[in-house]
């Protein structure tokens, strides 16, 4: 990511200014006003942002950058969505890792919900052109989107944002226009790896091989690198690169509420 170009403009689906709030990584963030929504109307089941940039000349490919996380609200009803199989949780899971197609309408009806879908005003409409993932509720992360503008007319860039209402904190949102710059990726060996127990999880973790390192709530494990010596020139920037998923762990006991999750997949 090279050098930030603010927005110009950006408001709210209803027209409220949030420049102030995006403008700067500053943590003070845009949220969507949740209340005041009629879900019968359409209008009112998506929120989002759309942002004006300006535009260099002869410039034909940006980066959009989004700092931002999910709201607590968003971990709710992911949490709310599976106590409500009741107990048929175990069922349900088991269900959704060995039903390929059942286990992509869940991926395809998270993304929408959770997801912020990206677009670009070409002249006459918004053409959609990718997204920025679920961040979670915790940590504040980084995104990036390719964006190609070869066919957008004018001196300005708009872009919009769309999400469930309230289900996001954007802190920044900006275009990088600068050229890529040299990059080389480096892997760091994983040495060791020690649970809060004492116990040795190294081969667990060191490769993907189905053999999993399982933490319950409470468990954690502190891994050690060897690191590779950073050459005159350059700077380092740490990715951590894991493989694996995670099972929710709710209230099991209640009454299937299977009519729920259903109408969640079929309306909007």
């Amino acid at each position: 990511i090279g050098t930030l170009t603010r927005p110009v403009a950006a408001h709210d689906f209803r027209g409220r200014d949030a420049l102030a709030r995006v403008a700067n990584r500053d943590g003070w963030s845009w949220e969507s006003v949740p209340t005041g929504r009629d879900t019968a109307r359409a209008e009112d089941v998506r929120d989002g942002l759309e942002l004006v940039f300006p535009r260099p000349r002869s410039v034909d490919e940006a980066t959009l950058v989004g700092d931002g996380r999910n709201t607590g609200w968003a971990a709710m009803m992911l949490h709310q969505l599976v106590e409500w199989h009741g107990t048929q949780t175990a069922a349900w899971y088991d269900s959704v890792n060995t039903q390929p197609e059942l286990a992509r309408g869940l991926a395809r009806l998270l993304s929408y919900v959770g997801s912020l879908q990206v677009s670009l005003w070409d002249g006459n409409q918004w053409r959609a052109v990718g997204s920025l993932q679920l961040a979670g509720p915790e940590v504040s992360k980084l995104q990036a989107a390719a964006l190609d503008l070869h066919e957008l007319p004018g001196d300005s860039v708009r872009v919009r944002l769309e999400g469930t209402p309230s289900f996001w904190l954007l802190d920044q949102v900006a275009l990088d226009y600068s050229a890529p710059r040299p990059l080389q990726v480096r892997h760091a060996t994983l040495e060791r790896a020690v649970d809060h127990r004492g116990q040795d999880v190294t081969a667990e973790l060191r490769s993907v091989d189905g053999h999993y390192y399982v933490a319950e709530r409470g468990d954690g494990a502190e891994l050690s690198f060897r690191v590779p010596p950073l050459r005159d020139g350059q700077a380092r920037t740490w990715i951590l690169q894991a493989t694996g998923w995670d099972r929710l762990h709710g209230d099991e006991s209640g009454v299937p509420q299977v009519g729920l999750p259903e109408r969640v997949r079929r309306t909007p």
